[in-house]
């Protein structure tokens, strides 16, 4: 087949339209520091960074649980710590009365401290985190316990769990009536029962009120480490997805990410090969108008 001047020019122009994107995907990539941005540019390439994308957006949800779980652990660990305090004291107040030496107006006075014992306790048991009773399960509006009888205006309270990491990993938040004690056993009642003993000098129910508050108290102590064991593990949670999160922009640098010394290099050779096709396009344009005019 015979090649015209116009074949070699239009091939020139085909090669010179390649060269310039070739010289484009090197500018961008050199600019932009990717070299995926589509999946045109690599299919594979691109769907794996979109599957490492999703798992990123899934462990920053489940952090995002697990923080916010932290902070209500911690303020639980608080609460519990102050009721652990109250109750070890009416404890010592049970065992300091137990014994007959003092008279009806000093048990009066210590029953006073054990009513504003009781009325922070049951505050404890009320208290709010984010417009949230702290012990309400899935109750979310109101007080829990009832601030002058001291009972429970929601019996058998639902459990609240939440989803801090794969698999279904949850924690499941104590509601009242597991730190607090039963409805008819609760820390509210063996502290009234307590406050009766003393109002009444009556020996044997102090020493009863004793086995009550120690049992309030054995439940408070037990609830504290569990919330200590959810801490750790809502804090592994967190360092856990911290860790598959690095991974994953680790890997997904290592699939989108240009080479930026390459980029540019690549960049400056393209430019290059282009400004010489224009040239010899220039020329080989020029050489066949001379032809033609001869």
């Amino acid at each position: 087949m015979r090649v015209t001047e116009r074949m070699r020019w239009l091939k020139t122009q085909r090669q010179m339209t390649q060269t310039a994107s070739k010289a484009d995907e090197a500018s961008e990539r050199a600019l932009t520091g990717k070299r995926v941005t589509s999946s045109s540019d690599d299919p594979a390439a691109y769907l794996a960074s979109q599957r490492l994308t999703r798992q990123t957006a899934r462990q920053e949800a489940f952090m995002d649980n697990a923080n916010h779980v932290e902070m209500e652990l911690n303020r639980m660990d608080s609460v519990m710590n102050i009721a652990h305090n109250l109750l070890s004291r009416a404890v010592e107040l049970t065992v300091q009365f137990g014994d007959s030496s003092y008279n009806a107006d000093e048990m009066i006075v210590a029953s006073e401290e054990v009513k504003t014992m009781r009325q922070s306790m049951i505050n404890l048991a009320n208290t709010k985190h984010m417009d949230r009773a702290l012990f309400g399960g899935t109750q979310s509006q109101g007080d829990i316990v009832n601030e002058v009888t001291g009972a429970y205006k929601t019996q058998n309270i639902e459990h609240r769990s939440v989803t801090i990491g794969e698999a279904g990993l949850q924690i499941t938040l104590q509601t009242a009536e597991e730190v607090f004690g039963p409805q008819g056993q609760t820390a509210f009642d063996a502290l009234a029962n307590f406050v009766t003993a003393l109002e009444t000098a009556d020996d044997s129910a102090i020493l009863a009120s004793q086995d009550e508050l120690r049992d309030s108290l054995d439940r408070i102590e037990a609830s504290y480490q569990r919330v200590g064991h959810d801490t750790s593990r809502t804090i592994e949670a967190i360092e856990f997805g911290e860790g598959m999160n690095f991974l994953n922009h680790t890997q997904n640098t290592a699939i989108t990410e240009a080479d930026f010394v390459e980029a540019v290099s690549s960049m400056e050779q393209s430019s290059t090969i282009y400004e010489l096709s224009i040239k010899i396009a220039s020329e080989q344009k020029q050489l066949t108008r001379s032809i033609m005019n001869l």
